[in-house]
């Protein structure tokens, strides 16, 4: 009969040496996070969610590109703050932008469209434009709105 595995929680209660080893990269990481979250902006600290260590490469990881742009500049002074805490074995820096990990749907936003007024103005607009296509532009954008209009 074969053996069953063991229940998760008994892996957890146990000093097993898989799980130890998970467990020493997990504490390093969150270590590495917190040093290079301490040498960012709190607000740009925020956006990032994670690192990974690995042949003398550290890996930041955020959601944002925007603040995967900006985590760029702070690289160097990530790195003076590693060296500042005897940490010597990583080399280089590289950020990356992962999928969010939350499932969240994105917000509906609100159409704004103009006015009836506005659609007027962009018709009477068109009556006076000496050129043929931009009056055929403005006619076309103008037909499109009000059918937008009275959705």
């Amino acid at each position: 009969m074969p053996k069953e595995p063991s229940p998760v929680y008994k892996i957890l209660q146990t000093s097993h040496p898989g799980f130890q080893i998970l467990q020493q990269q997990a504490l390093e990481q969150r270590q590495l996070l917190a040093i290079a979250q301490a040498a960012c902006p709190e607000a740009l600290a925020k956006l990032l969610i994670g690192c990974a260590h690995k042949n003398g490469k550290l890996t930041l990881l955020t959601e944002s590109t925007a603040a995967a742009s900006q985590l760029r500049f702070y690289t160097p002074g990530i790195a003076a703050k590693l060296k500042s805490r005897s940490i010597e074995d990583i080399k280089t820096i590289g950020v990356r932008v992962v999928r969010p990990l939350r499932n969240e749907s994105p917000v509906p936003t609100a159409q704004s469209l103009p006015s009836t007024e506005t659609i007027q103005i962009l018709r009477e607009s068109m009556n006076s434009s000496p050129h043929s296509d931009l009056k055929g532009a403005i006619q076309r954008l103008a037909a499109t709105l009000e059918k937008s209009h009275h959705r």
